[in-house]
């Protein structure tokens, strides 16, 4: 009888080191993120930075797992279309009052490490909802240029970095090349000079003019971001670009709003980035963040250090202390 019992708790061990095995059917697979990890990006079955000095994570569970690398199990909407009629979505984290919206992407391929850092932030607050407080709304538009995008990389979602144009900083790339054409949407318009404040037709980027669009809101994606904008009417908007190392106030043609400032103070402090009140490089008009001054909202504009990092510490520290910043909970 004694054999027959050991014999039989053999076999279950073996069975079961069999089922967990890589061949067999009780496998718990981790799903590898979509894009490649460039040095310096911490992706998630790694622990975060520590924010508050009173949380950290010890690893997904199969339902985190599940959902890494899944847009379609997140709950998001559609909130527009590209001129060549690609969704522009939003993803939206928590249920509270209180709402910060995030945007990148707004010039597709020529800045596509800030689609890259959103992404990186919708697979966080989607296996860690915790971070987002309970009376705040956290919502994420990955991409506000589709269609340049996709003309840089072949996807307008994920993308692999080894598929995007490889360049640092703004002055390597020259017109003609596709780092520098899929800047705009498929009108051949800069988006962040189509917004209804101070816009002229003829606007700048750098030492280039640029096409600003026949009117306000002329493009079917800045009419998407105005209307939801509008529709939601956020505490905060907050318009990731690259390369600027900064981060950036917004107002148009009258004094900051005193929120802006704030936040603007809020975020420069979380990431480490430098603040400025204006943009000192050139004359910028049309912006997304200075329309927003229009209507009330107040808004910043992080620019990451270069067109090829996302610079993850500073700008999940940066998301956090708005949250915190507008939340009422201790």
């Amino acid at each position: 009888m004694r054999l027959l019992l050991l014999a039989i708790a053999l076999m279950v061990l073996v069975a079961g080191v069999w089922y967990l095995s890589p061949q067999g059917p009780g496998t718990i697979t981790q799903h590898d993120p979509v894009i490649p990890e460039p040095e310096g990006v911490q992706f998630l079955n790694r622990p975060p930075i520590n924010v508050d000095g009173d949380k950290s994570r010890v690893g997904l569970d199969k339902k985190a797992k599940d959902i890494l690398g899944r847009l379609d199990l997140i709950p998001h909407e559609i909130i527009g279309y590209s001129v060549e009629e690609r969704e522009i979505r939003a993803y939206r984290f928590g249920t509270g009052d209180t709402k910060v919206i995030l945007v990148a992407g707004m010039h597709g391929g020529n800045q596509w490490n800030t689609v890259l850092l959103a992404y990186q932030l919708i697979d966080f607050y989607a296996t860690d909802p915790m971070w987002v407080p309970d009376d705040t709304q956290l919502i994420i538009v990955p991409v506000a240029n589709p269609d340049g995008l996709f003309k840089a990389v072949g996807s307008w979602e994920r993308f692999k970095f080894a598929d995007a144009p490889q360049f640092a900083l703004a002055n390597e790339v020259n017109p003609g090349d596709l780092a520098f054409e899929s800047r705009f949407n498929a009108h051949d318009i800069d988006l962040n000079r189509n917004f209804d404040c101070a816009r002229q037709e003829k606007a700048t980027w750098r030492q280039y003019t640029v096409n600003a669009g026949p009117s306000a809101f002329s493009e079917p994606e800045s009419a998407a971001l105005r209307d939801f904008f509008l529709r939601e009417v956020p505490a905060a908007g907050v318009f990731y670009h690259s390369a600027s190392n900064g981060v950036y106030g917004s107002r148009c043609e009258a004094e900051p709003l005193a929120d802006t400032l704030k936040i603007l103070d809020v975020y420069s402090v979380a990431s480490g980035y430098p603040k400025y009140v204006d943009y000192p490089h050139y004359v910028v008009t049309g912006d997304a963040a200075d329309w927003l001054a229009t209507r009330n909202i107040p808004a910043i504009t992080p620019e990451l250090k270069t067109h090829n990092t996302i610079e993850w510490e500073e700008n999940f520290a940066g998301v956090q202390a708005l949250l915190k910043h507008f939340s009422k909970m201790e």
